[in-house]
């Protein structure tokens, strides 16, 4: 893979959550570890914004507790700085995690659609579930009478 400069660790993050979404659940270890990683370094900050995202993504409940701190200094750095898409998607994701908040009236001004909407978020027993049903395989619509059942002990 050839080095994409500043925007190398933003695609090592969303590169190892997409191989976690299609089922290598050994892959969300190596993204906390990434998000730990990028997640504070102020010389990155798409990097910074992506681990904060995945986050988002990765565990909602932990999330809720590490990031509205941290992400709403980003938010009003980014809009100070004149970032104007890192400040809304930072206002998209605290909206979510503390909904009283005020950033709800940052999102009210975007046109279009957030990234922030492209995952929902999902817990480790959802997506090891789904991990357990791409090995399975996918299931034939052509036989309705067909019935698969996942026993989990």
């Amino acid at each position: 893979m050839q080095n994409s400069g500043y925007l190398n660790n933003a695609y090592s993050l969303l590169h190892e959550l997409v191989v976690l979404h299609q089922g290598q659940l050994s892959a969300r270890q190596r993204l906390l570890e990434m998000i730990e990683c990028y997640g504070d370094d102020p010389d990155d900050c798409f990097g910074m914004f992506f681990s904060m995202l995945c986050l988002y993504w990765l565990d909602l409940d932990e999330a809720r507790e590490v990031l509205p701190r941290p992400l709403a200094l980003f938010a009003e750095e980014a809009n100070d700085a004149g970032f104007y898409w890192f400040a809304t998607e930072a206002a998209e994701i605290l909206s979510r995690l503390v909904p009283e908040s005020a950033y709800a009236e940052w999102i009210q001004q975007r046109s279009g659609v957030s990234i922030v909407e492209a995952l929902k978020p999902q817990s480790t027993w959802e997506l090891s579930l789904k991990a357990l049903t791409n090995v399975v395989g996918p299931t034939t619509k052509n036989n309705p009478k067909s019935e698969r059942r996942l026993a989990w002990f």
